[in-house]
Parts: C-alpha cells; structure tokens; sequence
C-alpha cells in the first residue's frame, strides 16, 4: 500500500504503524481486504493537534474517514465517544456524534467516522431563513439532549479561573483595553452572585462550525475540549457565534435572531430545567474571549462590537 500524504503533514502519518493501523480496520471492521492506497489531506491546524481527512481504496471500493493526531495523549477523547455512541448517541440516533473505531497510542492518532452532510455553516451560507431555524433547532435539540443525558467528565470548567485568565488577557488588548476592563469588572462583579446551577457534561466548543446535518441525524464533532460545566457556557458559546456568523456570512448582525430564537427554545424543550439561569454572564464572557482573539487577528472592529456586545448584556 502507498500512502500519498501532503509533506506539511505531521510525520507520525509517514510511519509503517499508521498503515498497518488503516489495514486492521479495513479488515476487521470493514471487511474490505487490505487497502491498495490511501491518501491524506490535511483539513485544519491547531497548535497542539492535526485534523485529516483519509480516502482508502481497496478491491471492494472507496472508504473516507477522519484522522486526528494530537501532540498529547487524548485517549480521553475517545473513550468519550465510544461511551457516548454506546449511550445514545450513537449512528442510529438523530442526535450523534461520530463513530470512533480506533485510539492508537504510540502514534496519538484517532481515526473516526467522516460525516457526509451538510455542516451548519453550509446551510447558513446558502439556505433561507427557514432552513436556518430548522438547522438550528436540531442544534438546540441535540445540545439539550447531550446537557441532560451524557455522562460527565472528571475535568470540570472554572468559572473563577477562567476570569483569571481573562483578567491577564485584558491587559494586552490595548486598542479596547478600557472597555474590555469595565466589562471585565462588570463580569467579575457578577460571578459571585451566579445562580447555583447543576454542572454537566459540556462541549466545550458547541458553535456552528462542529455541527454538521445528516440526513436526519444532527452530529456533532470535535469533543476535544469536552467537560463538565455550567450548561450556560455552551448555550452562550453557540448563540455569541451564530451572531458572528451573520455577521461574516450574511453580513447583517441581526440576520440570525429568528434561528438564536428557534435554538433556545428546542435546547428549553430537551434540556435539563433551569440550564439557563446564568445566560446572561456567560453570553457577556464569550463576547469578551471572542474579541481578545480578533484583535489578534487584526479585526479591531468585530473586536469592538463584541466588547459592546458584552456590555449591552451586562447592562440587562
């Protein structure tokens, strides 16, 4: 078998382990003989981990799915999805997260199901407003679902640190760095008074971009910053970043109110009770994370409106 991979991939993909590792799984899982080629395409970069997309072909056809290879041991991740897909959110469920088959441990690599669908993002690009309120119902299903049936994670989300870190971060923003304190200030001064709230199992990262429809399964992906945590946290990650979609995709702010609208009543409807008692603090905190990183990345403007963003919801 030959292994046509992009040179900028991580080496690990070069070595003999990660072609016998493709060989076990078409034979024992699929059943397609030994693959004749596979070939690698590198989808997205992160400082620590790698993600890839993988075609094999062998004597019985085509077969894609998804490599990630991490710099770090994150067998965690795996062991997540196998429990996840084994309690409920499996392929045959509506709600789903993607098939893992196998964790190889010297190389730090998991290779899972590739989800053939359309990503949210997609339908947000080219859809109608219909179409975006019904994608972004099966998002609040399916968040709700996971807030009220995964099983939770040792590692848990902190509030008081994470305003830590926001508290070192503010101190670099210097183009907004006198709104961002008083916002900042507004939150710290708010967090002790936060409802005491159940934590649960999180996502970590539950926005557009990881929630890809299938047919009539919704599937999420990309776990790897998955924990327990106050159920705000990921409702207020997904609503702050479907603002920003309008804003980057259809260029209007208020063009996806009706599908943020359509997202918190369907999460209401399939989450546990009283999940939201803490929105408004955890809206205000993503809005301020967000225009830390686009004052990184030289947007000074988006960084300003989801400073002002934040303050607008402190102020409520």
């Amino acid at each position: 078998m030959t292994l046509a991979i992009a040179s900028d991939l991580m080496a690990t993909l070069k070595r003999e382990e990660f072609g016998e590792a493709l060989e076990r799984l078409c034979v024992s899982e699929w059943h397609s003989g030994a693959p004749q080629e596979a070939r690698i395409q590198r989808i997205r970069r992160h400082r620590n981990r790698c993600t890839v997309a993988i075609v094999v072909n062998s004597r019985t056809g085509r077969r894609e799915l998804i490599g990630k290879v991490y710099a770090d041991d994150r067998a965690d991740v795996f062991a997540t999805m196998r429990r996840l897909s084994r309690d409920g959110f499996g392929p045959e469920s509506d709600c789903s997260v993607p098939t893992p088959f196998s964790w190889l441990p010297a190389l730090r690599v998991r290779l899972e199901e590739k989800i053939e669908g359309s990503p949210m993002n997609d339908v947000i690009r080219t859809g109608r407003p219909a179409d975006w309120t019904a994608a972004a119902e099966r998002c609040g299903e399916w968040l709700g679902r996971f807030h009220r049936a995964a099983p939770q994670p040792e590692n848990g989300h902190d509030l008081a640190a994470k305003l830590a870190h926001n508290r070192e971060a503010t101190t670099r923003m210097t183009k907004l760095r006198q709104k961002a304190e008083v916002l900042l200030a507004q939150l710290e001064e708010a967090a002790p008074m936060a409802a005491a709230v159940p934590r649960c199992a999180g996502h970590g990262s539950f926005i557009a971009d990881h929630v890809i429809l299938s047919g009539q399964r919704t599937v999420v992906i990309d776990l790897d910053e998955h924990d327990t945590a106050d159920p705000s946290r990921d409702v207020a990650a997904f609503l702050v970043a479907l603002q920003r979609r309008a804003i980057k995709l259809l260029a209007a702010r208020h063009a996806l109110d009706s599908a943020a609208d359509a997202f918190v009543e369907a999460y209401t409807t399939s989450g546990p009770p009283g999940a939201q008692a803490n929105l408004r603090l955890y809206r205000a905190l993503a809005c301020l994370g967000r225009a830390r990183r686009d004052l990184h990345k030289q947007n000074p403007e988006l960084a300003e409106f989801m400073v002002d963003e934040g303050l607008r919801l402190m102020s409520h």
